[in-house]
């Protein structure tokens, strides 16, 4: 089973503010494919995580359950991208030149 961290994401938003077209829309992307993107996650978990009507979108008991995991795993993944970012911007301060001594006393000077 492969979930995509872009799934988990547009999962989580779409159950905090309940609805999709404004989920849709914080994530730049139609209706209708976050709409295709929890259909996705739905069929491969093998459980409705959302109730959805033409009005209202709620949290199954599953979904609900499931919340939790997802908000604690994209927020895992986010945090290390900043972390491991912040230490390549670090890393890219330095600059180590290796050259025989001939070279590095006449030309690096």
């Amino acid at each position: 089973m492969r979930i995509s961290h872009r799934q988990l994401k547009a999962f989580v938003l779409v159950a905090h503010l309940k609805n999709f077209s404004r989920a849709a829309e914080k994530l730049y992307i139609a209706q209708s494919g976050l709409s295709h993107m929890i259909q996705d996650l739905e069929e491969k978990l093998g459980f409705r995580l959302l109730n959805r009507t033409t009005r209202h979108v709620s949290l199954t008991p599953y979904g609900l359950e499931f919340l939790r995991v997802a908000e604690q795993n994209v927020e895992n993944l986010e945090r290390a991208v900043k972390q491991v970012g912040k230490i390549a911007r670090q890393d890219e301060e330095f600059l180590a030149v290796g050259a025989p001594p001939l070279s590095s006393s006449y030309i690096l000077p």
